[in-house]
């Protein structure tokens, strides 16, 4: 299990690389688009530009405000592991056996 320093750092350098897909993609045209996706777990909705009150998000609002915003989206599984193992593989949880039993892709 991931303890909760190195999980912050984990999603503190995803952002970053988000952000840095994101501002690379701006300089240039090309045929297909660029997409960034932003994972974020247990983040609050009303902590983002997604809810009515302050932000605490900016840089992320506004890579929000200029691309595509899913607000309907579904998982395959109730918790972070499978449910990352489902969206990076395109599987479910059965059959990438990513499980409570063995959190590991």
């Amino acid at each position: 299990m991931i303890g909760p320093f190195r999980r912050i750092a984990l999603l503190a350098a995803l952002i970053a690389a988000a952000v840095l897909v994101y501002v690379a993609g701006c300089s240039r045209e090309e045929a297909a688009p660029n997409i960034v996706l932003v994972v974020l777990d247990t983040v609050r909705r009303d902590v983002t530009g997604c809810g009515d009150g302050p932000s605490f998000t900016p840089h992320l609002d506004r890579m929000m405000n200029d691309g595509t915003r899913f607000t309907d989206a579904w998982a395959t599984a109730p918790w972070t592991p499978p449910s990352h193992a489902s969206l990076f593989t395109g599987l479910l949880s059965s059959d990438h056996k990513c499980t409570a039993r063995n959190p590991v892709l």
